[in-house]
């Protein structure tokens, strides 16, 4: 008889305030990721972070990591062939250490890039 091992999984984190959100993820929250599908130049080499898997279609399947790491990845479909296809929806990923905010803490971008800023060194 086989027996199951359940592995132990990390508790969800939520955020209830600006000082529970990781640095990191505070600034992609605040103004947006930094993907690398952004860096694509014509005739050069995927950028980092960025990975592309031939499906049985045709199509690639595109994996985009934020370059600042905070965790999130973002993956896209393209049409077979390769053809970009503008109008197929991103799917969201993120690491277990993403940080979920809390039901009551719903901060807009320019309210938690004020709390970034607080905490930050403006003067030399």
């Amino acid at each position: 008889m086989a027996t199951a091992t359940a592995r132990a999984r990390s508790p969800k984190r939520y955020a209830k305030t600006y000082k529970d959100i990781p640095a990191v993820q505070a600034v992609c929250r605040a103004v947006g990721h930094k993907w690398a599908m952004n860096d694509i130049v014509p005739g050069k080499p995927l950028p980092r972070g960025l990975r592309s898997v031939r499906q049985a279609d045709g199509s690639s399947r595109l994996t985009d990591t934020c370059k600042r790491g905070c965790g999130k990845q973002r993956t896209i479909s393209t049409f077979p062939g390769g053809v970009f296809d503008a109008d197929a929806p991103y799917g969201y990923t993120q690491t277990r250490d993403w940080v979920t905010l809390d039901e009551g803490f719903r901060p807009s971008p320019r309210e938690i890039l004020a709390g970034i800023m607080m905490s930050v060194e403006l003067t030399p």
